[in-house]
């Protein structure tokens, strides 16, 4: 009965060990984006330009999903299993299509969601000079 007692009081223990080992792995692991961030500003070609009420423009907003959203990709928050883009080269395929899209759509103001540009998720691929490179004339804030 002793010997049975000690096992599991040993199993509980490890068991402790483990548990508190990862709670300590993730809030010495874990850093918050600060809540006050300086914005990076670069004026376009057309940062002269001055827009009046009344003007018409056109104006697009795509959360890209960080490149990784397929048809068959299952995002975990959405109650998938999956938080990775599948490949680099996938997701810069994926890249290039949002890209052309973006370019079709011919729009004078765009708000892209999910643009990752040093994350694990999209293999630490600079979503944002995709952007650049697609629209170099116009302005963008970061």
């Amino acid at each position: 009965m002793k010997k049975a007692v000690r096992i599991l009081l040993i199993a509980l223990a490890a068991l402790l060990v483990i548990v508190l080992g990862y709670v300590a792995y993730v809030f010495i692991a874990y850093h918050r984006i600060p809540d006050h961030q300086a914005l990076d500003v670069r004026p376009g070609e057309s940062a002269g330009e001055t827009v009046r009420a009344g003007d018409e423009l056109t104006v697009l907003s795509w959360n890209i999903g960080f490149g990784a959203y397929e048809d068959d990709y299952s995002f975990f928050m959405d109650g998938g299993s999956e938080s990775w883009a599948w490949s680099r080269e996938r997701l810069n395929e994926n890249l290039s299509g949002i890209s052309a899209e973006l370019k079709s759509a011919n729009a004078d103001l765009y708000f892209l969601q999910e643009v990752d540009y040093d994350s694990h998720r999209s293999h630490f691929v600079d979503q944002r000079q995709m952007a650049l490179d697609a629209f170099s004339d116009y302005g963008w804030i970061w």
